[in-house]
């Protein structure tokens, strides 16, 4: 719940940034600095994308910009703009990968 004339600061991974590694048969980044491998290793592109997907039980669900927004718009809240990467409050490794919003109440 958020409190009348609080906000919310959601940081989340980027589905599309993987799934057009994924087209383009490029990893997202280099493997040897961020990259575990899925459950079975295939050899294929397709393996990032499920890592992100799932990532270890951690996610459960993915997102691109318009359903971020638009997840947080249907809990109510009144405006909830897209962010731009906020070296203060979010993590550096988290950085590239994702998307963020503010929600405001």
């Amino acid at each position: 719940m958020l409190k009348r004339d609080g906000t919310l600061s959601v940081g989340v991974p980027d589905s599309r940034k993987y799934i057009e590694a994924y087209i383009n048969k490029t990893n997202f980044r280099e493997l040897s600095t961020w990259y575990q491998l899925t459950a079975v290793d295939t050899g294929s592109f397709i393996d990032q994308v499920n890592y992100i997907a799932h990532m270890g039980g951690e996610h459960k669900y993915m997102y691109n910009q318009e359903n971020l927004v638009n997840t947080i718009a249907k809990c109510g809240v009144r405006d909830v703009p897209l962010q731009n990467f906020d070296k203060e409050i979010d993590p550096i490794e988290r950085h590239n990968g994702s998307i963020y919003a503010i929600a405001y109440n």
